[in-house]
């Protein structure tokens, strides 16, 4: 978790508004820890993604993530426009993807990439992930549900909820590795 300090002043960087400025257009996703809709900013499309707020620690999470998201600026690496902290709601602004999830075109749209189209969101991952380790974060849950393809295919990997920073990071946290009961039975 960021030092408290560093995340605050990075979170107060974005413009804070009320969550009646951006009424739900529709939901698109829902989940245990968060809630994403689609609204609109200054004319725009836009995506809101609500923290939902039971303790604390729930707040650090939302104020850490919205730090990670800002300390890592880079193409491929979504970038929050605004924010809302209005208790009990905290949420953060972002573009809203043309094409949306990666997973979606995989497996839902009936499209297919093509092999330079495939390379192409390869490199963008790779190059954001490098990125984000070359600043000392691990994003820790790339996937394809996590990829997002903006209107000219360019990929951005989003969702920093399980990052860390490698400095903070122990060794022991991870747990031993032992085998699985398969081919060791």
């Amino acid at each position: 978790v960021a030092p408290r300090s560093i995340a605050r002043m990075v979170v107060t960087e974005l413009p804070n508004l009320s969550p009646a400025a951006l009424p739900r257009t529709h939901t698109l996703h829902n989940s245990p820890t968060s809630e994403l809709y689609a609204a609109m900013m200054e004319g725009a499309p836009v995506v809101v993604k609500r923290t939902k707020i039971t303790s604390r620690g729930e707040i650090l999470r939302f104020e850490k993530e919205v730090a990670l998201l800002l300390e890592c600026s880079h193409p491929n690496v979504v970038q929050p426009l605004a924010q809302m902290r209005a208790p009990p709601t905290y949420a953060f602004v972002m573009p809203l993807f043309a094409h949306g999830a990666l997973f979606g075109v995989l497996h839902n749209s009936g499209q297919q990439l093509s092999l330079r189209g495939a390379l192409s969101v390869i490199a963008d991952v790779s190059s954001a992930v490098t990125h984000l380790h070359a600043v000392g974060v691990l994003h820790r849950d790339v996937k394809s549900d996590n990829v997002l393809l903006d209107g000219s295919w360019r990929a951005v990997l989003v969702d920093f909820n399980a990052s860390e920073r490698t400095a903070d990071i122990r060794e022991d946290i991870v747990a031993p590795s032992r085998p699985s009961g398969g081919f060791f039975k």
